[in-house]
């Protein structure tokens, strides 16, 4: 299908299809409309998820995205303001493998500059924030967003405010959804390249953990950099200092 450049849908939109329709005619059998149910068990075979490594951008696309105009050039969208949402979010997302709103959620009171490690803290202590597991946690920054000015962009913001102000968050939505909308047509349309079923902004936090397995990590440090639940009982006892997840932060190439 892909090579007639036909639209495929998703093996888990197929399987939810099918059990629906299952369902109806499960009702059927009930009712004693049909003798059997056709489509029962067609589902069995369909795979539940995609696998995890398409989903990540490869060292070329990264290169092609983080040597594009958009980094070099002060580019910025031509329809929208995003403030600096649209450069300093795939710089953050790809030093941190953070989630998407995790991120443009952020207040300035959330980074601490002037830490011996300095970092940014994901939470959900106000109305406008929440996280995926409820749980509050310290991630360390790069030195490469310092590097690209991070603190100066930091310290320009009104202190009680939020680190992108210029992202609005719609009733029931979320203050990302925009500028990611934006960022996967930049990339696709301004780069050439495929998105292939990846969440434009998404797809940096799959980088970031592919990097981590490729470096050899513990899966425990990870987990607790990126807000993944823990796999064992063990990795839920004791804390994992800034030092300890500053290595592996500090260990991600640059990006350019």
């Amino acid at each position: 299908m892909k090579e007639l450049d036909l639209k495929v849908t998703a093996l888990a939109s197929v399987r939810k299809q099918m059990q629906a329709i299952s369902a109806v005619f499960a009702y059927a059998v009930q009712q004693d409309y049909i003798q059997t149910n056709p489509v029962h068990g067609t589902t069995a075979d369909i795979k539940k998820s995609v696998v995890a490594e398409d989903k990540h951008y490869s060292e070329s696309e990264i290169q092609t995205i983080f040597g594009s105009k958009l980094f070099h050039e002060d580019y910025k969208p031509k329809k929208a303001d995003y403030g600096q949402a649209h450069y300093w979010l795939p710089l953050m997302l790809y030093y941190s493998g953070a989630r998407s709103e995790e991120l443009a959620q952020m207040y300035v009171a959330d980074i601490y500059l002037d830490d011996e490690v300095p970092h940014f803290v994901i939470t959900d202590e106000r109305e406008d924030q929440s996280t995926k597991t409820g749980k509050r946690r310290r991630v360390p920054i790069h030195s490469h967003l310092f590097e690209l000015g991070f603190a100066d962009y930091v310290r320009s913001l009104d202190a009680n405010g939020r680190l992108f102000p210029k992202l609005t968050k719609p009733k029931d939505g979320k203050y990302h959804v925009k500028v990611s909308l934006w960022f996967g047509k930049f990339i696709t349309g301004e780069l050439g390249i495929d998105s292939d079923g990846r969440s434009p902004f998404h797809a940096f936090r799959h980088t970031f953990i592919t990097g981590c397995r490729e470096r050899n990590v513990r899966i425990d440090v990870q987990n607790a950099i990126t807000g993944h639940s823990q796999q064992d009982v063990a990795s839920q006892y004791g804390a994992y200092s800034l030092p300890l997840m500053n290595e592996v932060i500090q260990s991600v190439p640059k990006c350019f």
